[in-house]
């Protein structure tokens, strides 16, 4: 029963992992929850920033 379980999760996780190589569209489906992310935690560091009166420094003029 058990090494049915982990052979299932193997044949799983080698199919997605073939869907991600070979689609582009699954792929940015996949990875759009890390983009929202760091867009919300560049719009966080902006308010903080803006409130406090701190200007950037990393160099990227905006």
């Amino acid at each position: 029963m058990m090494s049915a379980l982990v052979g299932a999760i193997v044949v799983l996780i080698v199919l997605l992992t073939g869907v991600w190589f070979i689609s582009s569209a699954f792929r940015a489906w996949a990875e759009k929850p890390k983009y929202t992310m760091l867009e919300r935690d560049e719009m966080f560091e902006r308010a903080v920033r803006s409130e406090k009166g701190i200007a950037r420094t990393d160099g990227d003029d905006e």
